[in-house]
């Protein structure tokens, strides 16, 4: 899938405050970027670590845009081109330091065990918080976890 996308390209739009958590007017959103030769492919996520923020694309067109969560430097989340690969409702989370039972839509995106998922225990969005994982609020995980199928494009920059 590295051959498929290319770095995506950023531009400026102003997105109605209706549609943002954060009261923000305007910021950059990176264009959405399709190879070549797949036109079956009409959905597309894109996480900014800059910006703290998942948009999430379907033909082209920017739908939902959430702030999140991502990897401290201790415990990156890597940027990089992966697809949407498994689906767990609720799962269990455990490693150094914390144990989060009943965590809810946990849409895994990495083979080394990333997930989107919601962060109960926390409501710090907009700054790095995870152990790799993108962090989201309740809502904003269903959201994605019943939108995006199998197989969704998910770049990382």
């Amino acid at each position: 899938m590295n051959d498929w996308y290319p770095k995506p390209p950023t531009v400026t739009a102003i997105i109605s405050a209706a549609t943002l958590d954060d009261n923000a007017k305007s910021y950059s959103v990176p264009a959405p970027h399709f190879a070549d030769g797949h036109p079956e492919i009409k959905k597309q996520i894109i996480v900014s670590l800059k910006d703290q923020r998942l948009y999430a694309y379907e033909d082209g067109e920017l739908v939902e845009t959430y702030l999140v969560s991502t990897g401290t430097k201790t415990y990156p989340t890597i940027p990089g081109t992966y697809a949407i690969l498994r689906k767990v409702p609720i799962k269990e989370y455990i490693g150094p330091g914390y144990d989060l039972k009943n965590t809810h839509w946990n849409s895994q995106f990495s083979a080394r065990g990333d997930y989107f998922h919601e962060a109960w225990w926390h409501k710090k969005f907009g700054q790095p918080m995870s152990h790799g994982c993108v962090n989201m609020r309740l809502d904003d995980a269903k959201f994605i976890y019943d939108w995006a199928p199998i197989g969704t494009p998910v770049t990382i920059n």
